[in-house]
């Protein structure tokens, strides 16, 4: 797998068992060092810029979901993870797949 899409899934699965409310974001250089920062607003390309770093990650939590959105030079992705189920009455007004 791609490591900058598998960085973001182990992002994921550290968030989700953290179970972290606060937003934050991580930044991978070009020396292979990692910067996290929290509260940070930058767009995520920009930083990436800013920084000259390989990648940048952010992690946030809102209504019931954990989501990571990356970014690197080439690419960009967003991972979300529902930490709690969804009602029963819920699902049956989501569409069939």
């Amino acid at each position: 797998m791609d490591p900058f899409f598998e960085n973001a899934r182990r992002i994921l699965d550290t968030a989700a068992a953290a179970d972290t409310a606060s937003e934050t974001t991580i930044v991978l250089t070009n020396e292979g060092g990692l910067r996290i920062l929290a509260d940070n607003d930058w767009p995520l390309e920009r930083l990436v810029a800013h920084l000259g770093a390989r990648s940048a990650y952010r992690v946030s939590a809102r209504r019931g979901a954990i989501t990571v959105e990356g970014r690197s030079r080439t690419q960009s992705c967003r991972l979300e993870r529902v930490r709690y189920p969804i009602p029963a009455g819920i699902s049956q007004l989501l569409p069939a797949a």
